[in-house]
């Protein structure tokens, strides 16, 4: 379980690295001049970055909310609900004004439905997190 958390953290931080360093910080003024204004960063992520972020997370989700002996619908369904929800939570957030109920929604819902099916049986099923995580809480 150690293993998995620290290579989840290695690539969340392999991932946001380019982010966290094109972040822009606001200089300090002289100590002469009346007025300091002290240091902004801003991190600025797109939608689709969070989407893929959130999507590759959603089977640690599934495995916190069903239980390890859980029927295999039951964790198909909860996969498809957050992957809907994911969907249309970055449809919402978007910059440009796209309606939520939209062909955008259902090809992010599918993208993150497919980002989670890679996720669980690229990373996760290897290391058999679901039984490491909490295999007697949840549904199921």
């Amino acid at each position: 379980m150690r293993k998995l958390i620290t290579m989840a953290a290695l690539a969340v931080a392999l991932l946001l690295g380019p982010m966290a360093a094109a972040a822009t910080a606001q200089e300090v003024p002289p100590a002469d001049q009346a007025q300091a204004v002290a240091p902004i960063a801003a991190l600025t992520l797109s939608a689709f970055f969070v989407l893929v972020l959130t999507s590759f997370l959603i089977p640690l989700a599934v495995g916190l909310l069903t239980k390890l002996q859980a029927t295999a619908t039951v964790k198909q369904v909860a996969t498809l609900v957050l992957s809907a929800i994911t969907g249309l939570v970055t449809t919402a957030t978007q910059a440009d004004g796209t309606a939520v109920i939209s062909a955008t929604s259902a090809q992010y819902a599918l993208l993150a439905l497919g980002i989670a099916i890679v996720s669980y049986l690229g990373v996760y099923q290897p290391h058999n997190a679901n039984a490491k995580l909490a295999p007697n809480s949840g549904l199921g």
